[in-house]
């Protein structure tokens, strides 16, 4: 159906391309827009939902009191309070500027409640409802009181209760008056009306009031005057477009805040600087503020706090005034400070964001105890180092990502060719495409060089582009230099390091080196990793796939994790019913297909390793010889050839290029501790030369060394991985000097027959021979090594490990990764061992005595050929992972449930038939078996507390359950669900009831959902044919609805969806849309292959709707309210064949991209 369409998209591609190529790019001007209309080639569907998904921000979750004719409205009973208290409160407001409604007239005398008042509440800010003895009594109060609260749920109407003379208990009707009032008025009116008031009533009372009984009048009203004015003061934020990418992170700071529950949380938002922390919190602030009683945004902490002596005083008085609202009170010391904060904030709910935190002490003085705030009090913190939130207990943390490509691109065509562009022109996406490699997703970087572009000519990009690969942007590292000025000496050389060379290097090699330097690297690390300077990528070397993607003929989403929106059939149907085998399709989606994880290797974001790398520079930028460091190969060559080295040099990484060097070329640099080599050799006399040398990692090393007394007595870390060493290489002889060797790496040595002599490697801890295909056995030797830790023999010809293997009582590590390998009794003897890996072999059994392995935590047995866990298997106590996928001969013991530790259970890709009780100590669960005839009751298993992740696939077709679930946070806040069963109905008690993103796929006999759990924000149905109704009345929170190939179903309650930001619906035969006119907040509206719907409810009122993609809807006639829609920027109408025509849209000045096929 979508051939027209897609040939008229490349078609104009191609005339683009042809006719329209410019040369500079193009510098905004105020007829950019009207430009972009003429010329704009709309992106495929998905394209255009996901952009839509990605700039939309806040909307209609923030009050929007721009027209308001007043400040604040009062609700009261004339009679009680006229003449006094709220006289009083009148004045008070008045004389702080705040305009007031008050009805002076007196409404009780009427029989009905004039429009004016109606309309006085609406075009209030804020509403003030006082409750005296006879308020329940007066009809028209209660008829106030309903018409606010409802404002309150579907505007953010600020309502500020005041118990004059009565309890909170009086109001909520629990006893006295206002109950015999509300008796008194259901003998009067219909039921229906008083049920109104009654729920505005209990409504009222869970919000935070004044209490007037033991306060003086025109004390509480000065109180109550100043918190009104704070409550109308401008905000204290400004949040500049455009904003890119930035909704998902929104969305997990709010779960991780959970504004609903009343205990008091502080939630730290950690990120490298120019990650986009500050921002993310404006906009969180924005959305929640008008949760809270008072609420607060200090800016730049950091800075204020550095300025001068009294600048951590000055923020403390900014934040008291902010949350009591009164400028006149007086502070004259930080202890002053901290003692006002914990006695006057311990009463109020208060959201305070505290921004740019960089010293516990900080925290100390403004955010230390739970107990200084009041229930359901929020702090949220923006910090580039995680311990400073240490001080508060039980913070929680997120860490703030880097845009994907996508939102790369887009937000630099916004800063380098206008606001109106999403996309670069055609002559300049190469260039934006590695302008935004240099950036690494940071979106400071990309503003900044977007900016320095914008309207310059091609050349001018190409030179500038050139000049960042070696000098990168000053603006972005005098803003990243503040972190790394923050550290300490080790702190520092540590960084430089991983930022010059050791990126992509095992975090443990590395550690043995700092070790030695007297750098503290444990504690260090932690440091660097806590002001996110560096990262450890700590993933299994395993390949993986998405289930999602493993079976994609048959669904209709795609997994989220890779920032997708979940599948769009309008554009994706036809790509995979026309291209169903073409690999390349999954990079339309931008969806990393496979993932090949590695093992504790230290990564560093790239903005990161230019700063590192500027550092050094600037040790001395004409002279490589005179910097610490030389990473660049050319540099290092040129500088030991010419003999230019110098005592400064501590690192080098060269390419000889086939050369060899002599000596005398090093002699001028005795401090070298690192030095990487590739290929060529080393000849004459090296006595002395290499005398603090620590880690030596020589590629393509010569199979034989020229050099002579080549004696690197301090050497700790051997790496000749990947070469064509044998054991007979004249090096080996001089290298047993080094007998403090650590790590002796000789991976993948493919010549390698026998092991060198390892006798004088006294203080070897870790031996690699993975991947020496031609190795057959180990020396009887080896067992002297008492200090070895860890052993690998994977992937070798070793079918036997000696018996002096046994005697190594500090073994922890065993990997045996070979189909030829055997496991002797012996095994029992290892009473340190904490990892048995015995993948990819022929093992059948595992040898009984395998139970005395105490210590062991850890045990992987993947790709073999196991076909049972020993028998005893409970006494590993211990015993935390057990790995088996691919094990198609498997069984799980009946006992395995007495694993008391055991947290970690995989075994994907079985034939498991029983799975018995498991431990209820599982904390990640993942089973795949096609045979399986018995299992636990899935909803108990889902249930359990410990467990945040699980993922099980039994049996086959329709018959066949699939269920993922991923529970990243205890208490949950953020979690997803994916399920694919055969039952008939489901239900979600227990935590389910908390679960946030569901997706329920091809459950082909479901009829019934009992429940849907009232916290949801993400829900997607797709392929359940046999759903007769879904009832969504109790999502208010849902701001993602996709529904896909549901034949009869009947949805109710739409209308209820206030917050509903996303709806797509796609191959639904007989789908109403009542209540979509009611969706004030939607955003996004995409509906594809509908095929009896013919009209759809006004839209007038969706005033936030951006995105707007019909397809395949035949009798649709008539789209009512188009022309209304003021933030309508992309309209996509296709095969529609009964839709004649559409009002005018040429006033819709937002609006960039408008095709209609």
């Amino acid at each position: 159906m979508l051939g027209p369409c897609l040939v008229a998209i490349v078609a104009a591609l191609v005339l683009t391309f042809l006719f329209g190529r410019r040369r500079k790019a193009p510098r905004p001007s105020p007829d950019s827009r009207d430009q972009m209309l003429q010329t704009t080639i709309l992106p495929d569907a998905a394209e255009m939902e996901r952009k839509c998904n990605s700039s939309l921000e806040i909307g209609s979750t923030s009050n929007d009191t721009t027209g308001a004719l007043h400040d604040v409205f009062l609700s009261f009973r004339g009679p009680d309070t006229r003449m006094t208290f709220t006289d009083t409160l009148y004045y008070a407001l008045l004389n702080k500027g705040i305009r007031v409604f008050i009805d002076k007239k007196g409404i009780d005398v009427g029989d009905e409640i004039g429009p004016e008042i109606y309309q006085a509440i609406d075009d209030s800010k804020v509403c003030i409802p006082i409750f005296s003895m006879g308020y329940a009594s007066s009809r028209w109060c209660l008829r106030e009181l309903e018409h606010m609260m409802k404002r309150r749920k579907t505007h953010k109407l600020e309502v500020m209760p005041i118990f004059y003379d009565v309890d909170p208990s009086v109001v909520k009707l629990e006893t006295g008056v206002y109950r015999d009032a509300l008796t008194q008025h259901k003998r009067e009116r219909e039921n229906e009306t008083v049920k109104g008031w009654e729920e505005a009533l209990k409504e009222v009372t869970k919000i935070k009031g004044w209490d007037a009984k033991n306060t003086g009048h025109g004390e509480l009203t000065q109180q109550i005057a100043l918190e009104v004015l704070g409550k109308l003061e401008v905000s204290p934020i400004r949040l500049s477009d455009p904003l890119i990418g930035i909704n998902k992170s929104v969305d997990k700071v709010i779960e991780l805040l959970n504004v609903k529950s009343k205990d008091i949380k502080l939630v730290g938002i950690c990120g490298i600087g120019g990650i986009g922390k500050t921002t993310l919190a404006k906009v969180v602030y924005k959305k929640l503020s008008t949760d809270f009683q008072s609420c607060s945004f200090i800016h730049d902490i950091r800075q204020a706090s550095e300025s001068s002596s009294f600048g951590l005083l000055d923020v403390q008085r900014q934040l008291v005034c902010d949350i009591l609202g009164d400028k006149r009170i007086e502070i004259r010391s930080i202890d002053q400070g901290r003692n006002m904060i914990e006695k006057q904030f311990s009463k109020k709910k208060v959201l305070i964001i505290l921004d740019d935190i960089n010293d516990g002490r900080q925290l100390r003085v403004l955010a230390a105890e739970e107990k200084w705030f009041g229930s359901g009090s929020r702090i949220l913190v923006t910090t580039r180092d995680k311990q400073v939130l240490s001080v508060f207990k039980n913070s929680l943390i997120y860490e703030v990502e880097g845009l994907n490509s996508q939102e790369s691109l887009e937000l630099f065509s916004k800063h380098a060719f206008g606001s109106n562009f999403d996309f670069p022109p055609s002559d300049f996406l190469h260039l934006s495409e590695k302008a935004i490699a240099r950036a690494g997703g940071l979106p400071l970087t990309i503003e900044v060089i977007g900016s320095l572009l914008c309207g310059q000519e091609e050349a001018v990009w190409e030179d500038t582009l050139e000049k960042m690969e070696k000098y990168p942007c000053e603006d972005v590292l005098q803003h990243l230099m503040l972190s790394y000025e923050a550290l300490n000496h080790g702190q520092k050389q540590i960084f430089l390091d991983v930022a010059c060379f050791l990126a992509g290097k095992n975090e443990r090699d590395s550690t043995y080196m700092w070790e030695d330097r007297k750098w503290f690297p444990i504690v260090e690390i932690k440091v660097l990793l806590q002001r996110s300077l560096l990262k450890i990528e700590k993933k299994k070397n395993e390949l993986w796939m998405d289930v999602q993607l493993r079976g994609l003929g048959t669904g209709h989403l795609f997994d989220e994790k890779y920032d997708n929106p979940i599948y769009h059939s309008l554009y994706a149907t036809y790509i995979w019913d026309n291209r169903k085998n073409d690999p390349s399709v999954v990079g339309r989606f931008h969806v990393s297909p496979l993932e090949i994880g590695k093992k504790n290797e230290l990564w560093m974001h790239d903005q990161l390793k230019d700063l590192g790398r500027s550092i050094v520079l600037a040790e001395n930028y004409n002279n490589p010889g005179n910097r610490s460091r030389v990473w660049d190969h050319k540099d290092a060559l040129d500088m030991i050839t010419r003999k230019k080295g110098t005592e400064t040099i501590e690192a080098i990484c060269v390419d000889f290029e086939g050369k060899s060097l002599k000596s005398e070329e090093f002699k001028n640099m005795p401090n070298i501790r690192y030095l990487e080599m590739t290929s060529g050799n080393l000849s004459k006399d090296f006595k002395d030369v290499f005398r603090e040398l620590r880690w030596l990692s020589w590629k393509n090393c010569p199979s034989s060394l020229q050099a002579t007394h080549f004696f690197p007595k301090e050497l700790l870390i051997l790496d000749l991985s990947r070469t064509g060493i044998t054991h007979h290489w004249n090096g080996w002889t001089q290298l047993k000097v080094a007998t403090r060797l650590k790590v002796l790496n000789l991976s993948n040595c493919k010549m390698l027959k026998e092991t060198p002599d390892l006798s004088a490697f006294s203080s070897l801890e870790i031996l690699i021979l993975e991947g020496c295909g031609k190795l057959t056995k180990l020396p009887n030797s080896i067992g002297m090594l008492q200090c070895l830790v860890e052993l690998d023999v994977s992937f070798t010809s070793i079918e036997e490990l000696p018996n002096t293997i046994f005697d190594l009582k500090s073994l922890k590590m065993l990997k045996m990764n070979n189909s030829h390998m055997k496991l002797s009794n012996s095994i029992g003897m290892l009473q340190c061992l904490v990892e048995l890996d015995v993948s990819f072999t022929s093992i059948e059994e595992l040898p009984n005595t395998i139970v005395d392995l105490k210590s062991l935590k850890i045990l992987k047995m993947n790709y073999s050929h196991m076909r049972k866990l020993p028998e005893g298997i409970v006494k590993m106590e211990k015993l935390e992972e057990i790995h088996g996928n691919y094990c198609r001969a498997l069984e799980i013991p009946g006992d395995i449930v007495r694993l008391s530790s055991l947290k970690i259970l995989e075994l994907k890709e079985t034939c498991v038939k029983n799975v018995p009780e498991l431990p209820p100590s599982l904390v990640s669960l993942c089973l795949t078996s096609g045979a399986v005839q018995n299992f636990p009751d899935i909803f108990n298993l889902m249930n359990r507390s410990s467990l945040k992740k699980m993922y099980i696939i039994f049996g086959e077709g329709d018959d066949g359950i699939c269920v993922e679930l991923d529970l990243p946070y205890r208490p949950i806040s953020n979690n997803s669900l994916r399920m694919s069963l055969p039952s008939s109905e489901i239900s979600f008690g227990g935590w389910l009831r908390c679960t946030r993103e569901l997706i329920l796929l091809e459950c082909k006999n479901l009829r019934q959902i009992q429940q849907f759990p009232s916290g949801l924000r993400k829900l997607a149905i797709s392929n359940c044919y046999l759903l007769e109704v879904v009832d969504l009345s109790r999502l208010e929170n849902l701001l993602e609805l996709r529904l896909i190939a549901l034949e009869i179903c009947d949805i109710r309650g739409l209308e209820a969806l206030a917050s509903l930001q996303r709806l797509q619906v796609c191959e639904c035969k007989s789908f109403k849309f009542s209540g979509l006119e009611r969706l004030k907040n939607l955003q996004s509206l995409l509906l594809s292959t509908c095929p009896f719907l013919q009209t759809l409810p006004n839209l007038t009122n969706s005033k936030n709707l951006q995105c707007i993609i019909i397809g395949n809807c035949p009798e649709l006639v008539e789209i009512e309210g188009l022309e209304k829609l003021e933030s309508l920027k992309w309209l996509f109408i296709f095969s529609c064949s009964s839709l004649h025509s559409l009002p005018d849209l040429s006033h819709l000045k937002k609006l960039e991209s408008y095709r209609r096929q």
